[in-house]
């Protein structure tokens, strides 16, 4: 209780001016937590990615070294989060089909476990850092989102501009390199590096700015966010006219739900959001442009999805077809075909997996027939596990657990989650954002109430 009052009174004590100040002895953790900013937004457009993880495993190892890191990392390492997901993987590889690819894509997951184990420990042991993080990063992470912007716009526009040739010679479909500073088919990390923008902005203009700078702020996550769903629809990324809006709705229905323990009035300032919300999107959806948009590029490709068996196994297709296989003539319900049968988001046209020429477009497929139900379900809760530790930290919430998972489930659906630590890495600081949002909500409402 001390500690946590403390916390806050220092929180408080901040400003845009007079940032967080952090002691000596946590070095390593800001570090850390500095260097994934950089990992997350230039590792792909930068391909030196043995340097890249080296310097992450170096850091790691350094962590090691923390009493209070180490102590953690143990006592979550023995838990069933994470032992029966790392069980079912070596048993799925032990009895599959082959074994060629094992080591292969334990590499490709092994990083993501680090950055989200890393970042999961260090927010639930020390949240001041993320504060640090945000508060010092926010004129640099602002300056990198308007830059990207502004690529992204140029290149949907046809000019392929920081687009190199070695990107389209192994995928010669242009859209999905329109992906702004985010490298060769990047668009689903430019989705979740988008998503953590702007929601961080929003959380910025909310609770850490003053005055005129903080409604500037709001006003900025909005009209990037317009800006960014409209590029959507030009670099074939339009998953992210769903995705975005459901994280704003978490973002004010997650404020709402905080600000109050009387459940009428949590219900009524929940309702203050989402009939706003629905109003926009009715009118939104009226308009001609966007009604004929809709139609013909996102309830057509929804067809075309559901109705693969007719219009053709490629592309997006191959996220519902692959599930369906997994459970129908795959092994999904057991261990799948083995997690060494196959590379992890490694599908080429010239090369099938049991009839799919773009198989390991999203985890979900991709851990379905390869490791089966079981490693997907225990992966999915591990993942959400991490969401919710920087989320609540040592509390414990069981309604915003099944949260996490829908949000995990979502993303595997959607991206290659589970072997992308890019997409993990935003992921990630979104909640965390959610998890400082909830901090300032509560401690508002005490300050009320004293």
């Amino acid at each position: 209780m001390i500690k946590t009052n403390m916390l806050t009174s220092t929180i408080r004590r901040s400003s845009a001016k007079d940032c967080l100040k952090i002691r000596r002895a946590d070095a390593f953790e800001i570090i850390m937590m500095e260097y994934l900013l950089v990992l997350g937004m230039f590792s792909r457009w930068v391909e030196y990615s043995r340097i890249w993880r080296l310097i992450l495993l170096v850091l790691f190892v350094l962590l090691l070294t923390k009493k209070k890191f180490v102590h953690r990392l143990r006592k979550f390492v023995v838990s069933f989060w994470f032992l029966i997901p790392v069980v079912l993987f070596i048993l799925s590889g032990l009895y599959g089909e082959s074994r060629e690819y094992f080591f292969f894509n334990l590499n490709r997951i092994t990083w993501p476990l680090i950055i989200a184990t890393s970042i999961a420990i260090i927010i639930s042991t020390k949240p001041e850092i993320g504060y640090v993080l945000f508060d010092r990063n926010f004129i640099f992470l602002n300056l990198i989102w308007i830059i990207n912007i502004i690529v992204l716009a140029i290149q949907c526009s046809g000019t392929p501009l920081l687009i190199k040739n070695t990107w389209l010679e192994v995928n010669s479909y242009y859209k999905d390199q329109c992906c702004g500073l985010f490298g060769n088919s990047g668009t689903h990390e430019l989705s979740a590096f988008s998503i953590f923008m702007i929601i961080y902005d929003l959380y910025m203009g909310l609770y850490r700015k003053k005055g005129l700078t903080g409604i500037i702020t709001i006003g900025f996550a909005f009209v990037t966010a317009g800006i960014t769903l409209v590029l959507s629809t030009q670099n074939d990324n339009m998953t992210l006219l769903f995705i975005l809006p459901v994280f704003f709705l978490l973002f004010y229905l997650q404020k709402a739900q905080w600000s109050g323990r009387n459940p009428g009035i949590k219900f009524l300032r929940m309702l203050k959001y989402i009939v706003p919300i629905a109003i926009l999107l009715v009118i939104v959806v009226q308009l001609p442009t966007i009604s004929q948009f809709i139609y013909e590029k996102v309830i057509g490709r929804i067809e075309r999805m559901l109705h693969y068996s007719s219009t053709g196994i490629a592309g997006s297709n191959v996220r519902t077809a692959a599930v369906v296989y997994a459970f129908t003539e795959g092994k999904g319900w057991l261990l799948g075909h083995g997690v060494g049968a196959w590379p992890f988001a490694e599908g080429a046209a010239e090369e099938f997996f049991h009839g799919f020429s773009n198989f390991g477009l999203n985890s979900m497929s991709t851990f379905l027939m390869l490791g089966g139900i079981w490693l997907y379900l225990s992966s999915v809760g591990l993942f959400a596990q991490y969401l919710y530790m920087v989320t609540y930290r040592n509390k414990k919430i069981g309604s915003y657990y099944i949260i996490c998972l829908g949000i995990v489930i979502l993303f595997t659906f959607y991206t290659v989650l589970f072997n992308s630590f890019q997409s993990m890495l935003w992921l990630m600081m979104t909640f965390i954002v959610f998890g400082f949002c909830r901090e300032m909500v509560l401690n508002k409402r005490k300050r009320k109430i004293l």
